[in-house]
């Protein structure tokens, strides 16, 4: 089990999945750790989620003043005081993926669990995909954050994206329409300059071979074709995207 101070660290290098995925392991094992429980509420974006850490840091520690200064301001609409908040009836659980879908027993409910900790994975792997990461650099991270062999997670990968590439198309849209435009008007000037200089060297004013003009104006107009099938494409997976909106 990872210490804290690493599980933050890997936070900051931007797997905040991955850093909650550990804590939450971290807890499972010392749900008594009151650190543990605010590096949770740091690590997580729902204000309901965070206001149940502290609440259970509160209930661990009565006094923390950061717990109390946090869960005043998340519950500011609340005339109570963030200690009488945290000591009030219990409320149903709150749903936080990684941790907190528990049984009627107390224990925590592993078939949802694993339910929800893979549909946080695969809203990471829809916005990773649709950043251009490599896929196999995301079926190891899968591997090692998802508790799953190499090809569970090629598979899991895969049908992610399948379910979700309209998705994928929109967030890469921007970088293949640029890709695309840059390649179409990067073949008509390589295509113009080819026929320049053929012309030149017709009028016997260049002293080139000839082929070079030719080399020109076929991969121009290669570049040309190539960036006009992109730009369809991009522009077809974007019409497609806003359909199924």
């Amino acid at each position: 089990m990872r210490s804290l101070d690493l599980i933050w660290q890997q936070a900051q290098t931007g797997d905040r999945l991955g850093a909650r995925k550990e804590l939450a392991r971290f807890l499972r094992e010392q749900p008594a750790s009151v650190q543990g429980w605010l590096l949770m509420a740091t690590l997580l974006d729902e204000p309901a989620q965070q206001a149940e850490c502290y609440r259970r840091v509160l209930r661990l520690d009565p006094q923390n003043r950061r717990a109390l200064t946090m869960l005043q301001q998340l519950t500011s609409s609340v005339t109570s005081s963030p200690v009488e908040v945290a000591e009030a009836q219990p409320s149903p659980p709150i749903s936080i993926p990684e941790l907190f879908e528990y049984t009627t027993d107390g224990e925590i409910d592993e078939e949802q669990f694993a339910a929800l900790t893979r549909e946080d994975m695969a809203a990471y792997v829809v916005r990773e995909l649709g950043n251009g990461a490599d896929r196999n650099t995301l079926i190891r991270h899968i591997c090692e954050t998802g508790d799953m062999s190499w090809p569970e997670a090629e598979r899991f990968v895969a049908r992610v994206a399948l379910e979700n590439e309209h998705e994928i198309a929109k967030q890469q849209s921007p970088l293949m329409l640029a890709l695309a435009i840059g390649t179409l008007v990067g073949g008509v000037i390589l295509f113009l300059a080819g026929v320049y200089m053929l012309v030149l060297f017709l009028k016997g004013e260049l002293l080139i071979r000839p082929d070079f003009a030719f080399y020109g104006i076929v991969t121009g107009l290669g570049m040309v074709a190539g960036g006009l099938i992109g730009l369809v494409r991009t522009l077809k997976s974007l019409r497609d995207a806003g359909e199924q909106l």
